[in-house]
């Protein structure tokens, strides 16, 4: 048990160590700069910026470029006659009816959900178990705890 358990940190102490990641970022930003350095160069700069965009010439045409629709006559609006009720500024609605609900379901549904509340506790208890252990061990300090006891 003890094997795996050490293969198991010294496997994580590998690829944590601060020597391999700061290699990883040291060969990484050499290859970036070779490819830029050394890459294809373009014989003329893509022109990217606003005053390197060519001028463009908007060919005038004769008359307007767009038609008018004749114009259409609306009905006329017919008033219609409202309750005293509204009142004259403002439109008052009819207040509606709260629904009430007598059906609360079955009693299942509750034990159900209860049963996967459970579930999903215990399953991010256990998460959190794990992920505290790995980071105990990667960082040496389970180790000095149990060599105290």
């Amino acid at each position: 048990m003890t094997s795996t358990s050490s293969s198991l940190s010294s496997r994580a102490a590998f690829w944590v160590s601060p020597e391999r990641i700061a290699l990883a970022v040291i060969v990484a930003a050499s290859i970036s700069a070779a490819l830029l350095a050394f890459g294809p160069q373009s014989p003329t700069p893509p022109g990217i910026l606003r005053k390197d965009a060519p001028v463009v010439v908007v060919p005038q045409a004769p008359g307007s470029l767009m038609r008018r629709e004749p114009r259409t006559e609306l009905p006329p609006v017919v008033p219609t006659e409202r309750p005293v009720e509204w009142g004259h500024l403002m439109r008052k609605e009819a207040k509606d009816a709260v629904p009430v609900v007598t059906d609360r379901g079955s009693g299942s549904t509750m034990y159900v959900a209860a049963v996967f509340a459970v579930l999903a506790v215990w399953s991010f208890g256990q998460q959190l178990r794990s992920t505290w252990k790995l980071l105990l061990q990667g960082s040496g300090f389970h180790g000095m705890l149990a060599k105290k006891q």
